[in-house]
């Protein structure tokens, strides 16, 4: 799958601002309650963007299974989770893990992109 590569356009005053197009490729889900979701980084890519509903708990999580992705609690977890990241490095085939502690849920949406130059 081709990528489009993220392109961080800068003001008049040299000011980096987020202009960013439309990617190829994005990926949106409704996330239950504490019932993980994954998706595949496409081939090509190498960033995500991630974008929520009003108000999320979402972690987000890569690893080889949806148990790596910690359910939030009164203790601290060892994890490299992160809730609601805005964006993240990934590698193409790397699956990421998306849990909701909202009580009604949330939406995730993730954009593909890569900061290559592709030909």
């Amino acid at each position: 799958m081709p990528s489009k590569k993220l392109n961080i356009a800068k003001s008049t005053n040299s000011v980096p601002t987020w202009g960013i197009d439309f990617p190829l490729l994005a990926k949106t889900a409704f996330l239950d309650t504490d019932l993980p979701q994954s998706v595949t980084v496409p081939g090509g890519c190498n960033l995500a963007i991630f974008s929520y509903s009003s108000g999320p708990n979402v972690i987000v999580n890569t690893g080889s299974s949806p148990e790596a992705t910690p359910i939030l609690g009164a203790a601290f977890t060892d994890s490299q989770a992160r809730i609601n990241p805005p964006a993240a490095r990934v590698a193409e085939g790397e699956t990421l893990f998306f849990r909701s502690s909202s009580t009604n849920g949330d939406i995730v949406s993730v954009a593909f992109y890569t900061d290559k130059e592709t030909g």
